[in-house]
């Protein structure tokens, strides 16, 4: 998984451009895909993303942009997949809701129709 940040910047001798920054996250790769993956980037004084919020990453057109590849052991094929978010649809103060359930019997398994639901952390 690779993660980036794209926004608009100002150079120091007034220049518009737009930078690209490779956003660390704090595990990039998954020896296996067959639970979930939530993906995190902690935003600290090292990321570019650190005292930026609604307004600001709007203001410079900010955009992140997600790219996956692996492998399908199924076919043995690499697979690939890229999103990107635009400013506006970033969640502030929200987490995903859990998909992880346990039955009666002991039994874990995974109810997909929470796999897009958030909750919000106010």
């Amino acid at each position: 998984m690779r993660v980036y940040l794209m926004r608009d910047e100002v150079t120091l001798e007034g220049q518009q451009i737009r930078r690209f920054y490779d956003l660390r996250l704090l595990r990039s790769q998954t020896p296996v895909f067959t639970l979930s993956w939530s993906v995190m980037h902690p935003i600290d004084q090292h990321s570019p993303l650190y005292g930026m919020g609604v307004e600001s990453l709007a203001q410079t057109h900010a955009s992140i942009v997600v790219s996956l590849s692996g492998l399908d052991e199924t076919v043995s094929q690499v697979i690939t997949a890229r999103h990107t978010y635009a400013a506006q649809d970033l969640l502030w103060n929200n987490r995903f809701m859990d998909i992880f359930y346990d039955t009666p019997e002991g039994h874990r398994y995974m109810d997909y129709s929470y796999f897009h639901e958030v909750v919000s952390l106010d």
